[in-house]
């Protein structure tokens, strides 16, 4: 499905079935579509593009195929009336920014092993987000903004060993996380504000030894 073939097509009802033998939905194809009700994307699809459903009014589950090796910048931002379980499939490595954006009304959260970097605001304003935060052990880096506003999210909050950089305002208002917070040796970067109004994160253990930014 090419760039942009659906944008802006506010008038196209009923369910939205992607069929298998589409391996990519390309950037912006259906952005600004309105009108649909659920989501159905078979086994099969590789890549969704950048955009490709953002700002969708869809109801009911996401449900991911294990096929999808690729989900790009904001792909499902502001698709706020998602419910139910967000599982991000295996074989995705880079969360992209802002990929699931606002998608406040989604209720739990599944990272997969195989993720090593989560990128700008992937999941920023997902206030809907309960249960725990479980980071996986591959995670190297979670840039700036990341789970900023997250603040369903409940117990503690783990930052494996590998984590090397937490950015700016990671984990700003997730106030329902509590308990210890263990920050790992790995680490050389926290950004500014980066668990600011987690007001229940306490005691801080920093075990940090090298170069600290």
């Amino acid at each position: 499905i090419e760039n942009g073939a659906f944008l802006g097509c506010n008038g196209l009802k009923g369910n939205l079935i992607i069929p298998s033998n589409v391996t990519k939905i390309g950037d912006s194809a259906f952005e600004n579509c309105k009108g649909f009700s659920k989501l159905i994307i078979e086994e099969g699809v590789e890549t969704i593009g950048s955009k490709a459903f953002y700002d969708c009014w869809f109801t009911g589950n996401l449900t991911l195929p294990t096929s999808i090796i690729s989900i790009e910048s904001h792909a499902f931002s502001s698709c706020t009336h998602f419910t139910g379980n967000l599982i991000i499939p295996e074989k995705i490595q880079i969360i992209k920014s802002g990929a699931f954006a606002n998608c406040k009304g989604l209720t739990s959260l599944t990272i997969p092993k195989n993720v090593t970097i989560i990128e700008n605001g992937a999941f920023l304003g997902c206030r809907g987000f309960t249960g725990s935060l479980i980071i996986p052990q591959n995670i190297t880096t979670i840039e700036n903004d990341a789970f900023y506003g997250c603040e369903g999210f409940t117990g503690n909050l783990i930052i494996p060993e590998n984590v090397v950089s937490i950015g700016n305002t990671t984990f700003y208002g997730c106030s329902g996380l509590t308990g210890s917070l263990r920050l790992p040796k790995s680490l050389t970067k926290i950004g500014s504000a980066a668990f600011k109004d987690c007001p229940q994160l306490s005691p801080v253990y920093c075990a940090v030894l090298a170069p600290f930014n």
